[in-house]
Formats: C-alpha cells, structure tokens, sequence
C-alpha cells in the first residue's frame, strides 16, 4: 500500500516538474490545480500521514522557492528552525521504540548486574572465598 502510494505521489512530482510555463500561465496554473488535487488524493489514500515534514523537508532543501518564508535579517535562524522541525518530525515515529528500549535496558540492567549473585550467601564474598575461608566458631580439638 505505501509503496503504490509513493509511486502515485512520484509520477505527480514528475507532472509538477514538467510542467511548460513557457506555453502560458493560465494553462500551468490549471496543470498545478489539477496536480493539487492528484496529490491530495494521493495523501488521503495513504495510511501513513505525513503531515507537515514534506513541506518542512522542501522548505530547508529548496529555499530559493520559498522566499517569503526567508525575507528579513534572521535567513540562516529561519533556516536552522525548518530543518530542527524537519529533523524532529521525522524521527518522531522512532520515539515509541527508544522510550521500549530504554526500559528494557533499565531492567536488565537493575535485575541482573545491579543485584547480587544468586550464588552468593554473603554480601561482598564470592564462593570460592566462601569454601577457602575456614569456618565461623569454635575449632574443634
């Protein structure tokens, strides 16, 4: 399924680039409207939502596209902002299976290298200490 979602969204990015605004601007803005449409019907059938990453993605990868979003004195902050959103957002699906892992590690960690060994009577003492080490009490004679 996400594959013949991501092939439909490829053959609407190949229309969108091939599109000849050389031949006029009515005829390339009904062609964008229509892809428009494509595309978000493209998305709604994917069970997957991407949100706004590809949009964050294409701001900080092609910002000569996106010249409102970068007017002003802060360009390079702006910049660095979509790109910690872009980041973010996608690596956000991961945070389930860190958070999983985490615990994981946290309890084996405390049950088995944290407490003492099974085989130990006393605290501190190994058992070959234990076996050396002549008994407690009197000595018989």
């Amino acid at each position: 399924m996400l594959h013949q979602c991501a092939r439909k969204i490829a053959t609407i990015h190949h229309e969108l680039k091939n599109i000849d605004i050389a031949k006029g601007a009515d005829e390339a803005k009904a062609a964008l409207i229509e892809l428009e449409k494509r595309y978000q019907l493209a998305l709604d059938e994917c069970p997957i939502n991407h949100e706004n990453i590809d949009y964050y993605k294409e701001i900080v990868s092609k910002p000569h596209l996106f010249q409102d979003q970068y007017s002003g004195k802060f360009k390079l902050l702006t910049r660095g902002r979509y790109w910690l959103m872009y980041t973010i957002l996608g690596k956000l699906w991961m945070a389930p299976h860190a958070v999983a892992f985490l615990v994981i590690l946290l309890v084996v960690y405390f049950a088995i290298f944290k407490n003492s060994h099974p085989l130990e009577s006393n605290p501190g003492t190994t058992v070959r200490e234990q076996t050396l080490s002549p008994p407690a009490g009197p000595t018989p004679q």
